[in-house]
């Protein structure tokens, strides 16, 4: 198949839920077994209110996430920053510990004002 794969836009779930009567839509498309790639899969949400937008919204998220196996970009960000604060923590510590090592004491009193707030 060489059509390209594009969005497909909220007014194509709109006119899905005006020709047919639906309040919520939630349009799923996939192109698997291309070779060459592009291969990909696409969510497209709408509902007739506010509410009913966020209820669709939540499905589509559920299905991409749950069911698809997407991984969220806020996922991504949070793992990056939890492995960032990691960093930091084995940081303070190790600097902690090698001052301890070396019997520097002043050292070690400045490494463990960085540590203390991590185990209260």
């Amino acid at each position: 198949m060489n059509t390209p794969m594009k969005p497909i836009p909220i007014t194509a779930a709109k006119r899905v839920a005006d020709d047919f009567g639906y309040d919520q839509v939630v349009i799923i498309a996939r192109r698997v077994g291309e070779e060459p790639d592009p291969c990909g899969e696409h969510v497209t949400t709408y509902g007739r209110s506010k509410a009913h937008c966020s209820v669709a919204a939540q499905i589509g998220d559920f299905l991409k996430f749950k069911v698809m196996g997407w991984v969220s970009e806020r996922r991504e960000t949070n793992s990056i920053a939890r492995a960032a604060k990691v960093r930091t923590k084995r940081d303070a510590f190790n600097r902690l510990r090698k001052a301890i090592r070396n019997h520097d004491s002043v050292a070690a009193e400045k490494a463990w004002e960085h540590c203390e707030h991590y185990i209260d």
